[in-house]
C-alpha cells in the first residue's frame, strides 16, 4: 500500500477488475497483476512480507478514473 492512497494488487474474490475498491485500491486479476509487477521496479520477490522503497525510487504508474 502507498502513503496517498492508490495501490495496485491482484483479487480473486470479485470481478470488478479496474475499478478502484476499498482503501482507493485498483484490482487486477493476479496475472494482469503479475504482469504488471515483472515490469515495474524495484523488483518485488515473492516472499512473503512488504516492499518499502523510499521516494523517489521504483516505477511511476499513473492511476487515471474515467
Amino acid at each position: 500500500f502507498v502513503a496517498n492512497g492508490v495501490a495496485i494488487h491482484s483479487t480473486y474474490w470479485h470481478n470488478n477488475f479496474g475499478v478502484a475498491m476499498s482503501h482507493g485500491c485498483v484490482n487486477a486479476r493476479p496475472d494482469d497483476a503479475r504482469w504488471i509487477f515483472r515490469w515495474t521496479s524495484p523488483v518485488v520477490t515473492y516472499d512473503p512480507g512488504d516492499v518499502t522503497v523510499s521516494m523517489p525510487g521504483g516505477t511511476l504508474v499513473e492511476v487515471v478514473e474515467d
